[in-house]
C-alpha cells in the first residue's frame, strides 16, 4: 500500500472527525462489509450451534465471548478500502485465518473486557506495534 493510493485526505482529526471519518468509511461499502462479516462469523455460529444444540445458554456465552474476532474482518476491509482497495470474499478468505489467529489468546483472555480493545486492535493489527510501544500509543488514541 502505498501513501499516493490512500482515498482519505491524510490530517490530524478531532476525535468526533475521526468517528465521522470512520462512519463515512463504513457508508460508502457497508454492504461488502456486512457480507464479508456474515460469510466469515455465520458459518462459526452455524458450527457453535450444531455443537452446543443441547446448551443454548452456553452457545450465547461462547457467541458472546468471541466477540473480539467477529471485529478483524471488517476492519481488515476498511484498511485496505482507505487505500483504494476492495478485498473480495476470495482474498477475505484467505486472509481469514490470519485475522483470527493475530493475537487470538490476549483478545479473548486478558483483552476481552478490555474498554481499551477497540483502539488496541487497530494498533496491534494494523500498525503492528507489540508491548510497551502499543501500550503508550492506544493511550494516546484514548486520551484524545
Amino acid at each position: 500500500m502505498r501513501l499516493e493510493d490512500l482515498t482519505v485526505a491524510l490530517r490530524p482529526r478531532r476525535p468526533w472527525e475521526a468517528v465521522d471519518l470512520g462512519c463515512a468509511l463504513v457508508r460508502r461499502d457497508y454492504g461488502r462489509i456486512l457480507a464479508l462479516w456474515g460469510a466469515t462469523v455465520v458459518p462459526v455460529w452455524l458450527v457453535l450451534a450444531v455443537i452446543m444444540r443441547n446448551h443454548p445458554e452456553w452457545y450465547a456465552l461462547v457467541v458472546w465471548w468471541l466477540k473480539p474476532l467477529y471485529d478483524r474482518v471488517p476492519l481488515h476491509f476498511i484498511s485496505r478500502a482507505a487505500f483504494g482497495v476492495r478485498p473480495g470474499f476470495v482474498e477475505t478468505w484467505k486472509q481469514w485465518p490470519r485475522l483470527w489467529s493475530l493475537f487470538l489468546f490476549p483478545a479473548l483472555l486478558w483483552r476481552r473486557l478490555s474498554l481499551a480493545r477497540s483502539f488496541a486492535l487497530p494498533v496491534l493489527m494494523l500498525e503492528g506495534q507489540r508491548g510497551a510501544a502499543a501500550w503508550r500509543r492506544v493511550e494516546a488514541l484514548a486520551s484524545d
